[in-house]
């Protein structure tokens, strides 16, 4: 028997497969702090029997980061809140990483710019490192991260400080010193962005997000296969006349991925383009 982590707003629920409710907590910094949501997947630190849930919550001031450790029948252990209470902060994506680590991903506002920081913390919470990025051109709006065997991949819409140029859909890749490797663009001459990704077997990436520039409708599910730097090597759009978008990709069994999104849409590619 397995247990199923479900988690909207600061909630946890844990259910069995059978869908016997095995525990329901609600879990809030203090009264001075409202309740907005576990954003990312709960890690189960397995040698400890703990769990780890990251997410925000909001003052009167502005929004920022808050790490909740719990054991396995939610009861709390840990918390702590990060970020600078003089910037918005919004933990976007993170990953428990092979070497113990928790990589938080986060959308800091202030200054009326737009920055992300890439943080490292060990499982007691202790930050060991703070990685910021921005661009002089752009602001980065960061969606999803993705653990490489060198580094690391960030997924990302571009909000351009020109208010007359339209976000297009973005890369960036750093080391695991946090050092920026390469950073790629695409898109067209609409909106595109990126939601998430995944890494194939080739090295490569396929990303997935939406896009206004390509497809057949108002908005369609948009994927982007990418060779190990990030190179485009082709692009397919899924969707109808409606509005549609990417939001997931996983691995199936036999090596084809299939993708999910807004507006309903559901499809498989092989990874070579052709999808089914």
């Amino acid at each position: 028997m397995y247990k199923i982590i479900i988690l909207p707003v600061l909630v946890l629920y844990s259910i069995t497969a059978s869908a016997q409710v095995y525990f329901n907590k609600t879990y809030r910094p203090s009264v001075d702090f409202n309740a907005e949501g576990f954003w990312t997947p709960v890690f189960e630190i397995t040698n400890q029997n703990e769990y780890i849930s990251i997410g925000l919550t909001t003052n009167n001031i502005n929004g920022q980061g808050w790490m909740v450790k719990t054991n396995t029948n939610g009861d709390t252990i840990q918390t702590q809140l990060f970020g600078n209470l003089n910037r918005n902060y919004k933990p976007f994506s993170a990953l428990y990483t092979e070497d113990n680590k928790i990589m938080i991903l986060c959308n800091a506002v202030g200054d009326s710019t737009l920055e992300m920081d890439l943080i490292k913390t060990n499982t007691a919470f202790n930050i060991e490192s703070i990685y910021n990025f921005r661009n002089d051109t752009f602001s980065y709006y960061a969606s999803h991260l993705v653990e490489t065997e060198n580094g690391y991949l960030i997924v990302t819409g571009v909000d351009y400080k020109n208010s007359t140029v339209l976000p297009d859909a973005c890369l960036l890749f750093i080391d695991k010193n946090g050092n920026r490797k390469w950073e790629k663009i695409y898109g067209g001459l609409a909106y595109d962005a990126f939601t998430s990704a995944i890494h194939t077997p080739d090295k490569g990436f396929l990303a997935l997000g939406t896009t206004r520039s390509f497809g057949a409708g108002q908005r369609d599910c948009y994927l982007i296969k990418t060779d190990s730097l990030g190179n485009q090597q082709w692009q397919q759009t899924y969707g109808t006349s409606a509005n549609n978008s990417g939001w997931g990709i996983i691995v199936l069994n036999d090596g084809n991925y299939l993708l999910g999104g807004g507006g309903g849409i559901l499809a498989e590619t092989d990874g070579q383009s052709k999808k089914k």
